[in-house]
């Protein structure tokens, strides 16, 4: 028996990916986020091992997981978001709208209207008061339901109008004007007749195909992409002072930290985007907290010594926590006996590993 996922693999239609390190239910404990999960017009997304797995029988791509993931963990291979904000960035004026939308050809295309989210709204504002969709044709598209789309686009201008932003968007089943004539981006002619070859059908093989959750392997990279969006949103917040605002891409976050923390590297390991790091000078390491670059996955809660604890503010609040805090501070030792750098609560000459086993060995010699 051939599995969805192969069927649509042969017309390239598999294009939803899950950067499985950004998920903020990544390497947790609990599901911290869910989103992607409850949000699906098609119930397309399930969660094993807390992380979310994509039916691709029943996934139009629709892109609205794209859309409400807050650290880029699901993206589109064929429209990746980041290409669409450079898209915007380049080209500000541009029309935007669907990519079955036949009556606009100009502008950036998108493979659906549900991929619209905040922090790409927030960039139009920048030269927009008006944003005209066109939605004439979802009435009959299979790709994503009019009443979602429509729903969709409501929470967004309540959103913005929380944000202070004065762009208005317009749903209207009227053709528009377009602005400029600008690229637009998607499939060609050309690959999706390449999508169909008979060489690529040739190469098929109907066996069941389990789907590998990517990685971003820099860790540079993948600070890059769970912060894309926040940073969207921290920038128009800052320039607004939009200080009411509160969601996910808003919020901010304190760490409390207790006495039993050890001074081990746990946390700071991780950290997705080093919010906790180690700062050392010639007698001192300091455990700091950068509230700016948290992103309230609660990874760091896996703490063995049960020494942190995570507060959500609003942004408000945070403004009176702008630059990194000293959460806690150890001596610096240099161990006599091997060398390595280690923290404690007192002087010392020797690690923990290295006193361990020279008292083991004084206690076998003393036999």
């Amino acid at each position: 028996m051939v599995n969805g996922n192969n069927i649509l693999s042969i017309f390239n239609l598999d294009n939803i990916r899950l950067y499985q390190n950004a998920c903020l239910n990544f390497l947790n404990s609990k599901q911290v986020c869910q989103d992607c999960l409850t949000l699906c017009p098609y119930q397309a997304i399930s969660f094993e091992n807390n992380l979310p797995v994509i039916n691709c029988s029943k996934c139009t791509e629709c892109g609205l997981c794209t859309a409400v993931c807050p650290t880029l963990a699901l993206d589109n291979e064929r429209y990746p978001y980041t290409d669409i904000h450079n898209q915007l960035s380049k080209y500000p004026l541009a029309t935007i709208s669907c990519e079955k939308d036949q009556l606009h050809n100009k502008g950036i295309k998108l493979p659906c209207l549900l991929t619209v989210d905040l922090p790409l709204l927030i960039k139009l504002s920048k030269h927009h008061s008006t944003l005209n969709l066109y939605v004439g044709g979802c009435t009959t598209c299979l790709t994503a339901p009019l009443t979602a789309i429509r729903l969709h686009f409501s929470t967004l201008q309540s959103e913005l109008l929380a944000l202070n932003s004065q762009l208005e968007i317009r749903l209207t089943d009227e053709p528009f004007i377009e602005t400029q004539a600008e690229p637009v981006s998607g499939l060609t002619r050309r690959e999706l007749l390449q999508s169909f070859s008979l060489k690529k059908f040739k190469e098929f093989e109907f066996v069941k195909e389990d789907k590998v959750a990517l990685h971003e392997d820099n860790k540079q990279h993948l600070k890059e992409r769970v912060l894309y969006k926040r940073e969207i949103i921290a920038e128009h917040l800052k320039s607004t002072h939009s200080i009411s605002y509160s969601g996910p891409l808003a919020d901010r976050y304190l760490i409390e930290i207790a006495n039993s923390c050890n001074g081990c590297d746990i946390c700071t390991t991780v950290c997705p985007t080093n919010a906790l790091y180690w700062q050392d000078d010639n007698e001192f390491s300091s455990l700091y907290f950068d509230s700016a670059l948290c992103i309230g996955c609660e990874k760091c809660i896996l703490c063995g010594a049960n020494a942190i604890k995570i507060h959500t503010i609003n942004y408000a609040d945070g403004e009176q926590v702008s630059e990194p805090i000293e959460l806690i501070s150890f001596m610096l030792n240099h161990c006599q006996t091997c060398g390595d750098y280690f923290r404690s609560n007192e002087r010392t000459e020797l690690c923990p590993i290295c006193d361990k086993q020279q008292n083991r060995e004084s206690y076998f010699t003393n036999l």
